[in-house]
């Protein structure tokens, strides 16, 4: 008969292989996002856990792109606010609140989600190029402190296809030309919106053991 110690050392044997098996489970299932699970079956109880642990994932991994993107827009609103408020606390723009408000979420969170999209598709290197996007180039061509029109063509219109520029034109014209039409930098700027907003939802930089890969992930 076995005793006391030894009993317990077959169930810490046990115990401790079930322990590597959960974590090899759990480490394929995480590098493994391609689900295709519809239609399977599954012959042992391994299997199954597999591929619930690989529909964990997936959830999880949904979840935070949708923080992600509620961050975003939720910043962007905090920010706008604040800024339209000083706007018109120091006189500085004709009055119109909600419509100033507008431009600056709408730009913030433009510009905000093609540098998160630009993380997620490429990771810490995606920082500098959206600084390169938004601020080394963006930002002169922009021609907000002045007016695009006074920049030497080209350059001058194709800054008023970057986020930074439609944003200050967008600005520009609904606290100062409320008439005018803003077709222009709003669809501009639900352009940068919508493209990186995709990035964040479709694709996930991760490290691997060879370096780094981005792969897109389908949306469900």
């Amino acid at each position: 008969m076995l005793n006391g110690a030894e009993q317990l050392g077959i169930y810490v044997a046990q115990a401790s292989q079930e322990l590597e098996a959960a974590r090899s489970r759990q480490q394929s299932a995480a590098g493994n996002p391609d689900l295709k699970l519809a239609g399977q079956s599954f012959s042992t109880d391994a299997e199954l856990q597999n591929a619930q642990q690989r529909l964990d994932n997936a959830a999880l991994a949904l979840r935070n792109r949708w923080v992600i993107l509620g961050t975003v827009v939720g910043g962007a609103m905090t920010i706008a606010i604040s800024f339209a408020g000083i706007l018109s606390w120091f006189d500085v723009s004709a009055g119109h609140f909600w419509d100033e408000f507008s431009a600056i979420s709408l730009t913030i969170t433009a510009s905000a989600l093609v540098v998160a999209g630009l993380v997620r598709l490429l990771g810490a290197a995606g920082v500098g190029l959206g600084a390169l996007l938004l601020v080394i180039v963006g930002n002169p061509l922009s021609g907000i402190a002045t007016s695009p029109r006074l920049l030497p063509a080209p350059w001058g219109e194709f800054g008023q296809w970057l986020p930074t520029g439609a944003g200050g034109t967008l600005l520009r014209t609904v606290a100062y030309f409320p008439g005018a039409p803003v077709w222009a930098p709003l669809l501009i700027l639900l352009g940068w919106a919508v493209l990186g907003g995709l990035m964040v939802l479709l694709f996930d930089h991760s490290k691997t053991t060879a370096g780094h890969r981005h792969e897109a992930i389908p949306a469900p």
